[in-house]
């Protein structure tokens, strides 16, 4: 038994320092994976409450604000941001709008970081964007600092997307900011938001009120299921995903896919029928009247 507690004991450090070995030598990881990323010699940079973030050109300021709050949930450093007036700063991560380098895709970036700094260059305040998400990616869970590398990327598709169905199954607001910032993180730029199906009609418009009163519920009692979004919510839902270098296209069904809104207002059908919200999936044949002039 002794013999074994040795051997176990030896087998159990070896295995620890093997994973320490791995753990500092690990290649940083990026998602997605960037045009380009070689490692540098220099020593990393190490993120400290003296640490700040600079930022200079047309949009800067509003990602090096984004910035700082990542960092500061990721390190609980202050990371105090300022306008860059010349020189480059120490203890710094440096964030500019540049139409100097090679790449004119306005999306595209080039990051180094060093011992003294972090540098990053961007044709507008969407490629900084970009690499600010980079530059979260690169400091390692639990850590306080940004490993010594020089990166450059671009992405290959204008559009890159993701959907997200409201109209059938209802996200409260809360969600659809996590939704935006997961896919910041992935540095995806579109968000297809499915608002209206005959499922539910998830958008308030006042002119027509019963549109969010009638069309935005479904079932009755305890199976009574919905939801919308004000027009604040919505405001504030665009303009979250625009600081995030994300565009919303909204999708509103017409002329079929439409019985949440003939549920709320039946003269918009063709024929003198009461309509119901469904509370099961399934596609109605149901239209709005295009021929009525009301």
């Amino acid at each position: 038994m002794k013999h074994f507690s040795k051997l176990f004991a030896t087998a159990s450090a070896l295995l620890f320092a093997i994973s320490a070995t791995v753990s500092a030598t690990a290649k940083p990881s990026v998602v997605p994976q960037p045009s380009s990323i070689a490692e540098l010699r220099s020593e990393p940079f190490t993120l400290n409450d003296q640490t700040k973030i600079f930022y200079s050109g047309k949009g800067a300021q509003n990602v090096a604000k984004l910035l700082a709050e990542g960092l500061r949930s990721q390190t609980q450093l202050p990371f105090a941001i300022s306008p860059l007036k010349g020189g480059e700063p120490k203890n710094a991560i440096i964030l500019s709008v540049s139409s100097h380098g090679k790449n004119k895709n306005p999306e595209a970036y080039t990051l180094v970081s060093g011992k003294n700094q972090v540098k990053v260059q961007a044709p507008s305040s969407r490629g900084l964007f970009n690499a600010s998400q980079t530059i979260l990616q690169l400091v390692p869970l639990g850590k306080k600092f940004i490993p010594s590398v020089r990166i450059s990327d671009a992405p290959t598709y204008k559009w890159r997307g993701m959907m997200l169905d409201v109209a059938r199954y209802f996200f409260t607001k809360e969600y659809v900011l996590r939704y935006l910032d997961m896919m910041a993180m992935h540095k995806m730029n579109v968000l297809h938001w499915h608002l209206v199906d005959d499922a539910g009609w998830r958008i308030e418009i006042k002119k027509y009120p019963k549109l969010t009163e009638v069309g935005a519920w479904r079932g009755k009692g305890d199976k009574r299921y919905g939801g919308f979004y004000t027009q604040d919510d919505i405001r504030e839902i665009v303009a979250y995903a625009a600081a995030r270098n994300i565009v919303i296209v909204p999708e509103i069904e017409f002329p079929a896919h439409t019985l949440s809104a003939l549920a709320a207002y039946p003269y918009l059908g063709c024929f003198d029928k009461k309509f119901e919200v469904p509370t099961r999936c399934y596609i109605s044949q149901e239209l709005y009247c295009a021929g009525k002039e009301s």
